[in-house]
């Protein structure tokens, strides 16, 4: 219990369990435990934010046959964030859309911008779709 009695604990654990798992079961097993936590209030940057690790590690270490899927497993995460106290930052969704577009996962970059209420985010998908179309024509 001395393990997770604080949030700088939590975390510590949560990388620990992050930097052992490697397949599909032991990510969603971390996505559960972080669900059940309280969110993380401490001041620190987005890419340490562990949900953005969480989705981080999923998609760099997984293989090119799964990516896809992987991608999709990073959006039914983040949606099922919406409306909790552990909904992500604009900031958090930005990172995490960047990843899948540094992945070639345009498409749930896309929904998960256009999702946003943050106006920022939605102008950053028109840029997207924007560039996509252009290198079509």
């Amino acid at each position: 219990i001395a393990d997770i009695e604080n949030e700088e604990n939590r975390y510590r654990l949560f990388m620990e369990l992050l930097e052992s798992s490697h397949h599909e079961a032991e990510f969603q097993h971390l996505v559960l435990l972080l669900q059940a936590w309280p969110p993380m209030k401490s001041e620190y940057v987005i890419t340490n934010n562990p949900w953005v690790r969480l989705a981080t590690v999923m998609l760099t270490r997984c293989t090119v046959e799964n990516k896809e899927g992987l991608g999709n497993e990073v959006l039914k995460m983040c949606r099922s964030l919406y409306n909790t106290k552990q909904m992500l930052p604009a900031e958090g969704v930005k990172e995490l859309c960047l990843l899948l577009l540094n992945q070639s996962l345009l498409l749930p970059s896309l929904k998960l911008l256009l999702e946003s209420q943050d106006g920022h985010l939605r102008e950053m998908a028109l840029e997207q779709i924007t560039a996509v179309t252009t290198d079509i024509f």
